[in-house]
């Protein structure tokens, strides 16, 4: 690894610490000497994943480094996430997404909606957008502008028009069966429970703080390799 690969990597994982202080009070069993963050596991939530995803190891471990990108508001990689199928799953993924990064970090606006430079000001600052995958999407100009953080003009009410490179990962879910696009990481839920757990969200937010370490470890690889895991066919 080059040294200004591995100062990258560095500056990074400190973003993620800073961002981890100012964001969340951890609690004291979850600490050690020094104040590291500990991982007792989170089995509630590797279960989850192993159950909607159909065992697909790759899979998981793309889902594990795009929310690992959550956590840096200041980068991107370039990659869409599109949950797709008529399995269970896609909604809960998301709610601990919003978990990570704070619903105050995140936004709901669509491909189709950015044309209004009004409601592309919402995406200024945001960490996270989520929307539901509609056919135009993908052809937008602004999804190819906001995935890889080119500069767009937007504005607020009385305000003048400013300039912004949008930094939001984006996240969308979708009944279809697929999603071909070379910015987009594609991942099935196929999942049909026989039964319903209702107390799943309640359960997974208890483990918020392993789910975090868990993201962080996949941001890890994500950098350590240059681009994310490839599904093999």
């Amino acid at each position: 690894m080059r040294n200004s690969e591995f100062k990258e990597i560095m500056g990074i994982m400190d973003e993620i610490e800073e961002t981890m202080t100012r964001a969340m009070v951890v609690p004291e069993e979850y600490l050690v000497a020094g104040g590291v963050v500990t991982q007792p596991g989170c089995p509630t939530w590797l279960n989850f994943l192993n159950e909607v995803t159909g065992g697909n190891v790759e899979a998981i471990t793309q889902l594990q480094e795009f929310a690992g990108t959550c956590l840096v508001p200041e980068k991107v990689w370039g990659k869409a996430l599109v949950l797709h199928g008529t399995g269970v799953g896609k909604t809960t993924f998301i709610r601990i997404l919003l978990e990570l990064v704070g619903e105050e970090n995140t936004s709901s606006v669509s491909m189709e909606d950015l044309g209004d430079h009004f409601v592309r000001a919402e995406l200024n600052s945001k960490w996270l957008n989520i929307s539901n995958l509609k056919p135009a999407d993908l052809e937008s100009p602004y999804f190819k502008c906001v995935v890889t953080g080119d500069p767009m003009t937007a504005s607020l009410k009385y305000e003048d028009p400013f300039d912004f490179c949008p930094t939001c990962k984006l996240v969308f879910q979708a009944n279809t069966p697929q999603c071909e696009n070379r910015r987009c990481i594609s991942v099935a839920f196929s999942f049909h429970p026989s039964v319903v757990n209702p107390n799943l969200v309640h359960e997974l937010e208890n483990e918020i703080y392993e789910i975090r370490h868990w993201a962080v470890q996949g941001l890890g690889r994500l950098n350590n390799q240059g681009h994310f895991t490839e599904k093999t066919l």
